[in-house]
């Protein structure tokens, strides 16, 4: 990998938080797959990356879909869902393979180009009702749709099918920030050292917290209820207390946070 050691650090900064396309930090997997697929889109490069200066997630500074379904109510989604789906019979297609002919990059990602131009390959669909259909199946609005909302959009066949707004998830870290409270708390009011209040949520004494082990912790010592942890919840914690960003918590990354110590610190020096 060649690394550009003449640009000055703050252009760097500048370029990170560009592809950080979700703000929260950090480069990861899908603000990567984001920045990949859409390279091409000249939004990308308009007044020097100023739709990237900006969160992605619910913000009306999206440079993706371009806002041409914003009048077609979500009930005309039930039928786009069951002209494909009429199309994908005549053709033999299974929804897998819909869409992958949507996924040329092969990133498991659909954005709203392709997704476009894969289904107007099977079937004689105008741009804007299928921008409505994205839009539907990007929950999180974040300009790409997984398989998972791919294939439960399609398979919509009433209205009531379709998620409502207020029934998603707000895509915000207020949960996680008040694990992590929660957590500090508890330990500073039972007068516990890191280390000892990592081996207290190490329930099965692995030498690592698990998922398993921060459900069933937060749980018993938060009173955290079980259906507020959600798997999507718990992925997002791990990735803020993670610093390798991995499925395990080491007792550094528990240190680091009871002792309110940024972990990037001792790594911009190095």
């Amino acid at each position: 990998m060649k690394i550009d050691k003449k640009r000055p650090r703050t252009t760097l900064y500048d370029f990170a938080n560009y592809i950080d396309v979700d703000k929260d930090g950090y480069v990861g997997v899908q603000d990567l797959r984001t920045c990949l697929v859409n390279i091409k889109s000249n939004q990308f490069f308009k007044n020097n990356g100023q739709a990237l200066k900006t969160s992605q997630f619910n913000t009306a500074h999206n440079f993706f879909p371009k806002n041409l379904a914003k009048n077609i109510p979500t009930t005309k989604v039930v039928e786009v869902c069951k002209e494909i789906r009429h199309a994908m019979m005549e053709q033999k297609l299974a929804f897998i393979t819909l869409f992958k002919m949507c996924d040329p990059q092969g990133a498991g990602m659909v954005s709203l180009g392709d997704m476009i131009f894969g289904i107007q390959s099977i079937a004689e669909i105008a741009a804007p009702l299928l921008e409505k259909l994205f839009d539907v199946m990007d929950e999180n609005k974040i300009g790409m749709v997984d398989f998972e909302k791919f294939n439960k959009i399609l398979r919509v066949e009433a209205p009531s099918q379709i998620p409502r707004a207020e029934d998603l998830v707000e895509d915000s870290f207020h949960w996680q920030e008040n694990v992590c409270k929660l957590i500090t708390d508890w330990v500073k009011k039972n007068k516990l050292t890191p280390i000892e209040a990592f081996r207290s949520f190490d329930q099965d004494f692995d030498g690592l917290i698990s998922k398993s082990d921060m459900a069933i912790s937060i749980q018993k010592y938060l009173k955290v209820r079980p259906e507020e942890i959600l798997n999507s919840r718990m992925d997002r914690l791990f990735r803020i207390l993670s610093f390798y960003k991995t499925e395990q918590i080491q007792p550094s990354d528990f240190e680091r946070l009871v002792n309110d110590v940024s972990p990037y610190v001792n790594a911009a020096t190095a």
